[in-house]
């Protein structure tokens, strides 16, 4: 039930989860506090961005779960250590590539998240991210024939994102997460 529902976000259209959080954080308690998109919509983005990527991030822990052996944790607490004692000092040091993993893919689709974007990052022009800006530019320009702009700003993403491939490379020490796998 709970992979489930940890996995449930990648099944709904990113359109659809942006329009349902304007809709409900316009309305009602959040009508001009911070999480009102019509105030700023960064914080919103942020949530929307964390939501909608949370299954990358809960497979990576899942799958370092799975790889850590039941019998460290039998010979912790067999040893008197709590629960928590266990959690902190055994099974976190053996998940943490996984966390950090798991964040770094996380944030690189974020990077290149653009149904969120433009719905939720066009209420306010000062606040919109470079997805949207892309967007715009390319359908802008494209009606005149030039999308140089455009294809600058889509290269300059691709940077940050393998970028933060690189990085995470170099820290987790694996030579073939590049590659995806």
């Amino acid at each position: 039930m709970l992979d489930a529902l940890a996995t449930l976000p990648v099944a709904i259209p990113g359109v659809s989860l942006a329009v349902g959080y304007f809709l409900f954080f316009s309305s009602g308690w959040f009508r001009g506090s911070l999480f009102d998109p019509l105030v700023d919509p960064a914080i919103l983005l942020i949530f929307a961005y964390s939501i909608r990527r949370l299954p990358f991030m809960t497979r990576s822990v899942f799958a370092g779960l799975q790889q850590v052996d039941k019998s460290m944790e039998e010979a912790s607490m067999n040893l008197g250590a709590s629960r928590v004692s266990t959690f902190i000092h055994i099974v976190l040091p053996l998940i943490v590539s996984h966390v950090i993993g798991g964040a770094i893919l996380s944030f690189v689709y974020s990077m290149a998240e653009v149904s969120t974007s433009v719905t939720l990052g066009a209420l306010r022009e000062d606040r919109m991210p470079i997805t949207f800006f892309i967007s715009q530019m390319v359908y802008g320009l494209a009606a005149v024939g030039s999308v140089s702009i455009g294809a600058a700003l889509c290269v300059m993403l691709m940077m940050v994102q393998i970028t933060a491939m690189a990085i995470s490379n170099y820290v987790l020490k694996q030579k073939v997460s590049f590659l995806g796998v």
